[in-house]
């Protein structure tokens, strides 16, 4: 009997110890459950007409460090799309999801024409419904820089107020990580620094880490690899059809290891994601597109995730009216009402159009079938 009680007493003992150590671990390694928010920064076409080319890039610098500063685990991307075209926020909406993050943060920044800069941020939840939106604004009482900075501190005591609600929950987590503009979204867990997209095709030839977990017999393809990508087509948002398949091509062999898993001008697919004809009142045409996938090796399709928006070029008309009116002498005036009349510029993409993607989610690949391949 007593030894019996002994080992009833060893056994509770060694129960003990465990269930302390691993309360003392969750209390000093904080889980994945806790909420993530991705944070996607757009700019307006006033941002690229009328801002400082430094403007989007110092808004961007100052609302990450808002974030990690007061401890929001997020995800940050930033829309830098040199077209102008603003993506649609299903499509932004559609970027959290995959990202897995349980809030949206979308920030517009935007230089009308009576105000230095003007931040509007919109809260979504994980099923798109808004959830609050702030504003803050400069006019032009200010000198820019001042406004710039009056614009962005108006925003943080308005945040501050948002402090622990849905967006900005307060967490122990400081995971801050950023994208490039060319489609690549980290995973929540990842932390990166921003740089410049590659231009050139070696850069695809990038070596992926080895995973942890593969086998003699297997390989990963790890989520978030990029992929160059190119246009196999021209596309015009006169004639493109939301929903229709567009052709791509690989841009550089994409490895793991010493192993191509994707092969240089493999087929690539994406679709119309969204398209708006050009109309009356100068209204310039827009396309965004999705891309899909990408084809390996052993021919298996390999999920890309990645969006690419273009808007057509501005006409010129204002110039162009002001020029006509003072060398008619002011009889154009009479032509002025009919003015609105006139078509935007449709969006067109060319044939050759890089574009940029990473691979969404982990892939194992049987060994043996990409080196046959």
């Amino acid at each position: 009997m007593d030894s019996f009680l002994r080992r009833r007493f060893a056994c509770f003992a060694i129960a003990s110890l465990f269930l302390i150590a691993a309360s003392a671990s969750a209390q000093t390694n904080p889980t994945s459950s806790e909420p993530t928010t991705f944070v996607f920064i757009q700019k307006t076409d006033g941002v690229a007409k009328f801002g400082s080319p430094r403007l989007f890039p110092r808004v961007v610098d100052d609302l990450q460090q808002y974030l990690k500063e007061h401890q929001i685990a997020t995800v940050v991307r930033t829309d830098d799309l040199s077209s102008g075209a603003e993506m649609p926020v299903n499509s932004v909406q559609e970027m959290a999801r995959n990202s897995g993050a349980k809030y949206l943060l979308h920030v517009i920044v935007d230089r009308p024409t009576t105000k230095w800069l003007k931040l509007t941020v919109a809260c979504y939840d994980a099923a798109g419904q808004q959830v609050w939106t702030e504003e803050s604004s400069a006019g032009r009482e200010f000198l820019r820089h001042n406004g710039e900075q009056n614009a962005l501190q108006r925003l943080h005591q308005r945040l501050d107020q948002r402090l622990g609600q849905p967006g900005l929950p307060r967490t122990g987590l400081t995971s801050q990580s950023s994208a490039s503009p060319s489609g690549v979204t980290p995973a929540a867990s990842q932390v990166s620094e921003r740089q410049p997209a590659p231009d050139s095709i070696a850069a695809n030839a990038a070596v992926t880490p080895a995973a942890p977990h593969e086998s003699a017999s297997t390989i990963r393809l790890a989520s978030g690899t990029p992929v160059h990508l190119f246009l196999a087509e021209t596309l015009s948002s006169k004639t493109a059809q939301a929903g229709a398949t567009v052709k791509l091509q690989v841009l550089g062999d994409v490895k793991v290891g010493d192993l191509v898993v994707i092969a240089n001008k493999a087929p690539a697919v994406g679709k119309v994601e969204a398209v708006q004809n050009a109309g009356r009142a100068w209204r310039a045409g827009r396309l965004v597109l999705k891309l899909q996938t990408a084809t390996l090796v052993n021919q298996g399709q390999q999920p890309l995730e990645a969006w690419n928006a273009s808007k057509g070029a501005g006409t010129g008309a204002a110039v162009a009216w002001s020029n006509a009116v003072l060398q008619s002498y002011g009889l154009a005036l009479f032509a002025l009402p009919f003015a609105p009349l006139q078509h935007g510029n449709q969006a067109l993409v060319y044939k050759g159009t890089q574009l940029e993607a990473v691979t969404a989610g982990d892939t194992t690949l049987l060994r043996g079938d990409i080196e046959a391949a």
